[in-house]
């Protein structure tokens, strides 16, 4: 079980980006958001490369809709973005939400 692909994210994501190269880009941007230090829990298992938990590619999955989803709303306009039309404005790089934290750090109640 590996990342996400273009391929992939498109069983699950039925409006991703036409443009292969695009979704390539974002699920790798979305992947290093998700691996980075305070996002996923640590240690990282040690073949989360080419083996990543359940969790992280639901988290990938959400990521790359959310970086879409500014793309799109910083980029109005009616056609596909190319690589050149990539930006993604405002508030500096995208924090994960919530709601992707949740899927990668689950509560889990402490035996008493």
């Amino acid at each position: 079980m590996a990342w996400h692909t273009p391929a992939t994210i498109r069983t699950w994501w039925a409006s991703a980006p036409k443009n292969d190269d695009v979704l390539a880009d974002l699920l790798d941007v979305a992947k290093d958001q998700i691996l980075a230090p305070g996002n996923a829990p640590r240690p990282l298992p040690a073949d989360v490369d080419t083996n990543p938990p359940a969790n992280f590619k639901m988290a990938q999955l959400l990521q790359v809709r959310a970086l879409w989803g500014e793309m799109k709303a910083n980029n109005p306009g009616d056609g596909e973005m190319g690589l050149e039309g990539q930006q993604i404005e405002g508030r500096g790089p995208r924090q994960l939400g919530t709601a992707i934290m949740k899927v990668l750090r689950p509560f889990r109640e402490e035996p008493s």
